[in-house]
C-alpha cells in the first residue's frame, strides 16, 4: 500500500512540466490568432474575419485554440482573399498560415503529453485504491482473528482494543473512537457514565 501511494505521488509530481508546456504553447497560439484577426479585420473587414472562423471572443482553452487555429488555417488556404479595404495594403496568407501552423503543432504535442500523464495518473490511482482495499481487508481479517483469540483466552479488554472498526476500514475501534468516529462501550467493571436527563441510580 505504501509503495502504491508513493508511486501515485511520484506520478502526480511529473505533471507540472507537461502542463506548463501546454499553457505556454496555448498562449502562443492565442496571441497569433489575435494578430491574424486584427490584421484581417483591418484589411478586409469583420465579415471576412468571420468567414475565416473568428466568432466572439478568442478562446483560452487549449483544445478550443487548436480547433479554431486549424479552421482558420484551412479557411485561409481555401478561401480567396478579397481586395483590401484600402489601396496599398498587402496580405500574405502563406506567412500567416505558416505562423499559425508552427504554433499549433507544439500545442497538439503538449496536449498529447498532458493526456498521457492523466492516463498514467489514473492507472497509479487505481493501483493505490486497490492496494488500500487489500490492506483494509487483510487488516480486518487479522484483527478479527486476534480479537477472537484474545477473547477465548480471557483477555477481554485486549480483545476489545484490537477489534476492527466497522465504520473506518484499516483501523481498530479504539483508534476510530479516538478520531471521534465511534463510541466504545465501557471497559468491563467500569462505572456507567451518567448522561444529562438520565437519573442516577442511588440504590
Amino acid at each position: 500500500m505504501v509503495r502504491a501511494d508513493e508511486a501515485h505521488n511520484l506520478e502526480l509530481a511529473d505533471d507540472k512540466a507537461p502542463r506548463d508546456a501546454r499553457d505556454h504553447h496555448a498562449e502562443e497560439v492565442r496571441s497569433t490568432l489575435v494578430e491574424v484577426r486584427e490584421v484581417t479585420t483591418a484589411m478586409f473587414g469583420a465579415d471576412y474575419a468571420a468567414e475565416l472562423g473568428f466568432d466572439g471572443n478568442t478562446p483560452r482553452d487549449p483544445d478550443q485554440l487548436v480547433g479554431l487555429g486549424s479552421r482558420v488555417v484551412d479557411n485561409m488556404q481555401k478561401k480567396a482573399t478579397p481586395a483590401p479595404r484600402f489601396p496599398g495594403m498587402c496580405f500574405d496568407a502563406t506567412y500567416w498560415t505558416g505562423r499559425l501552423t508552427a504554433a499549433i503543432v507544439p500545442l497538439k504535442g503538449a496536449l498529447a503529453d498532458v493526456a498521457r500523464e492523466e492516463r498514467e495518473n489514473e492507472a497509479t490511482y487505481v493501483a493505490k485504491t486497490r492496494a488500500i482495499e487489500a490492506y483494509d481487508q487483510t487488516f480486518s481479517q487479522v484483527a478479527t482473528y486476534v480479537s477472537a483469540m484474545l477473547a477465548i483466552a480471557g483477555e477481554k479488554e485486549l480483545a476489545r482494543r484490537v477489534r476492527p472498526s466497522s465504520r473506518r476500514p484499516g483501523q481498530t475501534d479504539e483508534v476510530a473512537a479516538a478520531d471521534g468516529v465511534a463510541i466504545l462501550p465501557p471497559a468491563p467493571g467500569a462505572p456507567t457514565p451518567v448522561t444529562a436527563g438520565t437519573p442516577a441510580n442511588h440504590g
